[in-house]
C-alpha cells in the first residue's frame, strides 16, 4: 500500500511552497490521518511551510445514506468545530471545506493562500494557482 511510498513521498517536497493538507469530512479515519501522519510529515520535512487543512466532500456531510453507514460503526461525519480545533493545535493557516462535485468554496483555496508567504519570505504567487473545473461565479465566503 502507501507505506510503499513514504520514503519516496519526501523527495518532492522540497522547494514546496504551500501544502493543502485534505480529508474527508466523511472519513474520521482520515480526519485523524492529518493529525496523525501527514501534518507531522509536511512540517518535518518542511518547516515553516504554510500549510492549509481542507475538508473535502462537504456535499456529503448531511448525506443520510452516509450519515447511516457511519452510524452503524459508532461514527459521525467530522464536524467544522472539531477541524477548526485542529488548524489551532497544528498551527495551520486555515481550514476549508469543499466539494469537487457541487465546486463548494473551491475558489476559497485561493483566497486563503493571498497574502501568505513562502518560507523564503515570498509572496504566494498565486495568479498560477487555479482550479480546474471551478465555476467562474464560485463566489462563497471563506
Amino acid at each position: 500500500g502507501q507505506e510503499d511510498y513514504d520514503r519516496l513521498r519526501p523527495l518532492s517536497y522540497p522547494q514546496t511552497d504551500v501544502f493543502l493538507v485534505c480529508f474527508s469530512v466523511t472519513s474520521p479515519a482520515s480526519f485523524e490521518n492529518v493529525r496523525e501522519k501527514w501534518f507531522p510529515e509536511v512540517r518535518h520535512h518542511c518547516p515553516g511551510v504554510p500549510c492549509l487543512i481542507v475538508g473535502t466532500q462537504a456535499d456529503l456531510r448531511e448525506d443520510d445514506s452516509v450519515r447511516d453507514k457511519l452510524a452503524k460503526q459508532k461514527m459521525r461525519p467530522v464536524r467544522k468545530e472539531d477541524a477548526d480545533q485542529m488548524v489551532k493545535d497544528l498551527g495551520a493557516v486555515k481550514y476549508v471545506e469543499c466539494s469537487a462535485l457541487t465546486q463548494y468554496k473551491l475558489k476559497d483555496m485561493r483566497k486563503v493562500l493571498e497574502g501568505q508567504t513562502a518560507p523564503d519570505g515570498r509572496e504566494l504567487l498565486v495568479e498560477y494557482f487555479e482550479v480546474i473545473g471551478a465555476s467562474p461565479t464560485d463566489e462563497d465566503a471563506i
